[in-house]
């Protein structure tokens, strides 16, 4: 009767240690839900609990009616062989074993080498040096997803029915855990589909207000530019006819000069009061200059049409400085001379630059944000300075363009004072702005980002330091 007590003591002993490990495991994958820890957790404990020689965990193929599998985990004595990624082709468990372990059997072998032990099982053991052998079934939505597998290796042993029962549960909650685990994958997965959706509605949303931005811009300069054109080619038109009219005029009035032998007083007299003699030689100069002032106009207007220009479905070449210079023109009225500061000085060092295949709207539309940019940051930096101190040290905008590993490089460099490396790193982000509410929509620089990078496949890149200035370099391939 004492050994008797003692024995039950000592299964009571095995059973709550068990019951502990259980725990701890159970406990591992629910904190886990990472299929390698799981694995670990399980293979460890239980070899550790029921001291057995290889405790691994056999995975069946998809297909194949579960005649192969193979050992994706395991935790092993080093005297003993790995089953690791052994590739095991067994027919007899998918003909006759597989339905019922889906019906929650379990095999306890005691010795490989009894009769009880079919041929084929046999063989497959004695691969990983196998003498006594607990399994048990892993299952998956009621799906046989692979076995639990506790080998002893050096002798045979009886199987204690709390050793099996404790086999048992740790397959059922290891079912449990994949479940789990498969849950948050597909969560995962749809965070995932749910940030790109995210990411698509962002760009859709710079799309539409660079559209929106650029359409509404564009058919305000373009009217501007075609309203221009009709007065101003009227103008030009009369200036070129009066020319030869007014030599005409002035000979034929030379003629009549010559012709009169006693000029009338009052002819000489008004002559004298509206100094014609001025006259005569001033006005084909006044001619001359409206030409030259239709000239320039023209010239403006030719810039406010490509400034304006509407992209085609492909790209097209295009001059990159006629397009600076035509954003530059749009700007003028903010670059001038104010009561608060001198004008702000623009410096151009453009090198010999090919015409290159672009979306010339588009690529204007960087410009104009850039360059507007750089205005608000400088006339944020005249705050609070006295209008002899900026023009001791006047606002500029400095923009160099160069040919640099068959690239075009572009640089649009200010004098202002610059920004923080924490501001420097979110300056491309969606809706990040440093303005003032109402001043700014955080869209212009991602927007010139997506152009340059995703449209262009260029590179937009931003060099700032504090007191000095800032600088973006946009990179466009030939």
């Amino acid at each position: 009767m004492y050994q008797e007590s003692q024995l039950k003591a000592q299964q009571l002993q095995q059973s709550l240690q068990q019951q502990k490990t259980l725990f701890e495991v159970v406990t591992q994958m629910r904190q886990s839900l990472n299929l390698e820890a799981i694995f670990r957790a399980v293979t460890q404990n239980i070899r550790q609990i029921l001291h057995a020689d290889r405790v691994g965990i056999y995975q069946f193929h998809l297909t194949g009616n579960y005649e192969y599998g193979e050992f994706i985990a395991e935790d092993v004595l080093p005297q003993f062989t790995s089953a690791l990624a052994v590739k095991v082709q067994d027919h007899c468990f998918g003909e006759k074993f597989a339905t019922l372990y889906k019906q929650g059997r379990f095999c306890a072998i005691d010795d490989v080498n009894t009769d009880a032990v079919i041929d084929c099982h046999r063989e497959i053991l004695a691969q990983f040096q196998v003498r006594a052998s607990l399994v048990v079934p892993i299952m998956q939505d009621n799906e046989l997803w692979g076995l639990l597998c506790i080998h002893q290796c050096d002798h045979t042993r009886h199987w204690q029915s709390f050793e099996i029962q404790f086999a048992q549960q740790v397959g059922a909650q290891m079912g449990v855990a994949f479940k789990q685990a498969d849950l948050l994958i597909e969560t995962q997965k749809q965070a995932q589909q749910l940030e790109q959706t995210l990411q698509h509605l962002q760009q859709t949303q710079l799309q539409l207000v660079q559209s929106e931005k650029m359409s509404a811009l564009g058919n305000l300069v373009a009217g501007v530019a075609h309203e221009m054109n009709n007065p101003l080619g009227f103008i030009y038109a009369s200036l070129e006819q009066a020319k030869p009219m007014l030599s005409d005029i002035i000979q034929h009035l030379y003629l009549y000069q010559e012709s009169s032998n006693i000029p009338n007083q009052n002819i000489l007299k008004h002559a004298q009061e509206i100094d014609l003699n001025y006259t005569l030689e001033d006005l084909p100069q006044m001619i001359a200059s409206m030409t030259l002032a239709c000239d320039r106009l023209k010239n403006i207007s030719t810039s406010l049409r490509t400034f304006s220009r509407a992209d085609q479905d492909c790209k097209v070449l295009f001059n990159i400085h006629e397009g600076i210079d035509s954003t530059i023109l749009i700007l003028k009225h903010r670059l001038k001379a104010n009561n608060l500061r001198p004008a702000i000085v623009i410096i151009t060092d453009y090198g010999d630059l090919p015409k290159i295949n672009c979306f010339p709207g588009q690529l204007n539309q960087v410009f104009m944000n850039i360059l507007a940019n750089a205005i608000d940051a400088l006339d944020e930096s005249n705050v609070g300075r006295q209008f002899a101190e900026i023009e001791a040290k006047p606002n500029q905008i400095k923009i160099t363009t160069s040919v640099i590993d068959k690239q075009v490089k572009i640089s649009i460099a200010d004098n202002a004072k610059g920004m923080t490396e924490e501001i420097k790193q979110k300056i491309f982000d969606h809706l990040f702005t440093t303005k003032g509410v109402g001043k700014g929509t955080g869209l212009g620089l991602a927007i010139a980002r997506q152009i340059v990078e995703q449209t262009h496949s260029g590179k937009l890149t931003c060099n700032s330091v504090i007191g000095e200035g800032t600088e973006f370099v946009l990179q466009l391939p030939m």
